[in-house]
């Protein structure tokens, strides 16, 4: 993920001081992130993200997909463009179904409800 920040900071053509100044870090923890003292946490991909939201996720993570996220136009944000998660019990009986948005937010819909 260092080498996807990096990536990050040189599209952005920001110093990493004023990266970390946009996204409410400490410019240390910065620092401590692209040297490999520390890994990148949760509270910070999600700052990263909330500051840029043109950023993939899924790139920021994992290294797929592209570095920004395709515009979003009226299909995209559509029903269509939800992937559905249905988890069975052993009986085959649909337990929950979890419905992934493509702005990254989800709903779950359990049984019980």
């Amino acid at each position: 993920m260092v080498s996807r920040i990096k990536s990050l900071l040189e599209n952005l053509q920001l110093s990493p001081s004023a990266f970390a100044d946009s996204i409410g870090v400490q410019r240390s923890s910065l620092s401590h992130i692209l040297s490999g003292r520390n890994k990148p946490s949760l509270d910070f991909v999600i700052k990263v993200l909330h500051q840029y939201p043109e950023v993939d996720l899924y790139w920021l993570i994992t290294g797929t997909n592209d570095l920004k996220q395709p515009q979003k136009t009226a299909e995209t944000t559509s029903p269509a463009s939800k992937e559905m998660i249905v988890q069975r019990t052993g009986n085959n009986d649909i337990e929950r179904i979890v419905v992934l948005n493509t702005d990254g937010t989800f709903q779950t819909y359990n049984k019980s409800q």
